[in-house]
């Protein structure tokens, strides 16, 4: 696969990862339907290519990665038989801050902090 084409693809995948991952009613239907649901993100499959989703991937390819999974999709092309690996939504672990640690962030910035470069304020 040239960059080009690479590139074209990782996008497309990623909205696909994302639109799968945000609602239920698109992962189902990308189940169901894959051909038409990777189409709508502009992945066309060539004529005579079966396109299977599934949420794993070979067990040699232990944690996946997109290189692994953009690989994944060149040789299934080649071989007539694509598996599109569309791992389960990803957890999100969130923490708690006291009002007193919310008062020191201030845009990803601690107040605390300079901002500026260069800085006037501060010399």
């Amino acid at each position: 696969m040239d960059e080009q084409r690479r590139r074209s693809f990782v996008q497309a995948y990623t909205k696909i990862l994302i639109e799968a991952w945000s609602s239920e009613q698109f992962a189902m239907r990308l189940q169901a339907e894959p051909m038409t649901a990777i189409a709508e993100f502009g992945i066309d499959v060539p004529d005579g290519v079966e396109v299977v989703v599934s949420d794993r991937i070979s067990a040699d390819h232990d944690p996946p990665d997109l290189d692994v999974a953009v690989r994944a999709w060149d040789d299934g092309v080649a071989a007539g038989r694509v598996v599109l690996y569309v791992p389960s939504t990803p957890q999100m672990h969130t923490q708690s801050m006291t009002d007193d640690e919310l008062a020191t962030v201030v845009g990803g910035y601690q107040v605390n902090q300079c901002c500026c470069t260069p800085c006037c304020c501060c010399t």
